[in-house]
């Protein structure tokens, strides 16, 4: 019995402690806990696609410069050489 109230206690001084916590950090109203939440997993989500689709340009970018060198150099390679010879 001794430690079942022992635990109780234990538990309710957790729950006080995180309570107090997220109170401290996010203000009593939790309701604008909850928007605050909402509005940062919003922006970080809109960062990480913002982030996913300028690697996706990039690299659609430098593959595509690369083949046009890559182009130009196979066109020069299969052109006769045009220069005056003595």
């Amino acid at each position: 019995m001794a430690s079942d109230y022992d635990n109780q206690l234990i538990e309710s001084v957790t729950v006080r402690r995180n309570r107090l916590l997220t109170a401290l950090l996010f203000g009593e109203n939790p309701n604008e806990r909850r928007w605050m939440d909402s509005l940062r997993l919003f922006i970080l989500s809109a960062a990480a696609a913002a982030v996913i689709a300028s690697v996706c340009v990039g690299y659609s970018f430098v593959s595509n410069l690369l083949a046009e060198n890559r182009a130009k150099q196979e066109q020069q390679a299969y052109q006769p050489y045009s220069g005056t010879g003595a």
